[in-house]
């Protein structure tokens, strides 16, 4: 099996359930918005709104999503 990275701290502090499974979408999302084509500009302005969406929500450092 492979090692897991260190979660960061601020994790620790929201352990809800409902939010680590947004957070493995949310990570599924970026890898995908990664691989896929640019031009899909549509698909990239609905990410954008919905990590800003996120990020007022949970207030989460804008790198986490680098990290997946």
């Amino acid at each position: 099996m492979r090692k897991r990275k260190p979660t960061p701290p601020l994790s620790l502090l929201i352990s809800d359930t409902k939010i680590q499974n947004f957070n493995r979408f949310a990570k599924i999302i970026w890898k995908k918005l990664a691989t896929t084509n640019i031009l899909q500009v549509q698909n990239v302005k609905l990410l954008y709104i919905f990590f800003i969406f996120r990020l007022f929500i949970f207030q989460y450092p804008l790198n986490l999503h680098l990290k997946a």
